[in-house]
């Protein structure tokens, strides 16, 4: 895996968090709707004709489930992107639907500083920036929703790291 990230992957993961930061309403209709997985391919395709076709991105593997922690907890809004082949690059994104507010995180693609083998890394984008959550679950939906389940259950979770940039 190499440091050079793809253009279509990585903006359609800052553009979907920025769009579900923004206008969390919009967002949930649109992704949650029976139609959702529609809209998900037509936003990657209308994306990818700005690039030049040596960073797009085909398609392949993109996936909106509705899944909900718990038998009372929050419901996640899933949306599977094409498997990451780069530093960053997200495998799932999920929008996490709390009582009055939206979180929005993703599992992405990393490499470890130590001996350089392939991990995953959960992050949260927000407003002011981006939260490192630190080493990421298997880069498997279930476990993914296990790990978001376990974070947002946990009252005293803090981030490994936070970057500041401008995302709503």
């Amino acid at each position: 895996m190499t440091d050079t990230t793809r253009a279509h992957h990585m903006k359609a993961k800052y553009m979907l968090a920025s769009s579900a930061l923004q206008d969390p309403v919009w967002f949930v209709n649109t992704f949650a709707a029976d139609s959702g997985e529609e809209a998900l391919r037509k936003f990657w395709r209308l994306l990818g004709e700005d690039l030049p076709a040596e960073d797009r991105v085909e398609a392949e593997g993109l996936q909106v489930d509705r899944v909900r922690l718990g038998a009372d907890g929050p419901k996640l809004l899933v949306l599977t992107l094409p498997a990451p082949r780069k530093r960053n690059e997200a495998y799932y994104l999920a929008a996490a639907l709390l009582p009055g507010k939206l979180r929005f995180f993703c599992l992405e693609s990393s490499v470890s500083a130590t001996d350089g083998s392939a991990m995953t890394v959960l992050a949260e984008l927000a407003p002011e920036g981006r939260y490192n959550w630190g080493p990421g679950s298997a880069a498997e939906i279930r476990d993914f929703v296990e790990s978001l389940g376990a974070l947002l259950s946990d009252a005293d979770a803090r981030p490994l790291s936070f970057v500041e940039m401008q995302l709503a």
